[in-house]
């Protein structure tokens, strides 16, 4: 589940057929780490992530994930200052279907997650005032879909569309776009990068890397 675009936080019977170096339906093991930033420059994040997944019936398979993240956001031409940090766990379900061409396997998927996400704030103003701290959880779903190719048994090529919102919270829903390619450096091992940004309101951006193994 890694591999499927990570937070979500998104980015899982090793019967291969030639060319699928797909994610589906196989019991995996990754990691992950995204860099995240907006267009003004006011919003710079880490997250480190870890995330495993198994197949629970016929095209249908199921992810668990955690996470943890932090950074610092800067408003108003530096009058305001927040850092945070967040601390979350997923649980998603994927589904999926292959199209085997001649040397390549397409996959059609579509994926639902929900999780829960502890967040601490501290906040303070550069004009002196007493900063403050809170802390608050946030649960949280999301739904996606997207599309993805497997070359020469080695590379996946991966694109999607994902929406998320909070449950709890009356905050802007988020639509996402993202890009990403697994190359494969033995049978079950693998590494892959990812792009993705924010498709409403002010533009943020991520680059992420991945490893994991897969069988």
């Amino acid at each position: 589940m890694i591999r499927l675009f990570s937070v979500t936080i998104l980015l899982i019977t090793p019967s291969l057929v030639f060319g699928d170096a797909s994610p589906f339906g196989k019991y995996s093991l990754g990691f992950g780490y995204s860099y995240n930033w907006d267009e003004f420059d006011r919003f710079d994040g880490h997250s480190l992530s870890i995330g495993g997944g198994f197949p629970i019936a016929s095209k249908l398979d199921l992810g668990l994930s955690a996470g943890y993240g932090f950074g610092e956001s800067t408003y108003s031409s530096a009058f305001f200052h927040e850092e945070y940090s967040s601390l979350g766990v997923g649980l998603g379900v994927d589904t999926y279907h292959k199209f085997e061409l001649q040397n390549s396997v397409i996959d059609c998927f579509a994926l639902y997650g929900s999780g829960a996400l502890g967040l601490s704030r501290y906040s303070y103003e550069a004009t002196g005032i007493t900063p403050f701290e809170n802390s608050e959880t946030r649960f949280t779903y999301s739904l996606g879909f997207g599309a993805g190719v497997s070359l020469a048994e080695r590379f996946w090529l991966s694109t999607g569309f994902g929406f998320s919102d909070y449950i709890n919270k009356d905050y802007d829903e988020i639509f996402r776009w993202g890009l990403g390619v697994s190359f494969f450096i033995t049978d079950n091992f693998y590494v892959g990068a990812g792009y993705s940004r924010r498709l409403n309101y002010v533009l943020q951006q991520s680059v992420s890397l991945s490893t994991g193994y897969e069988w």
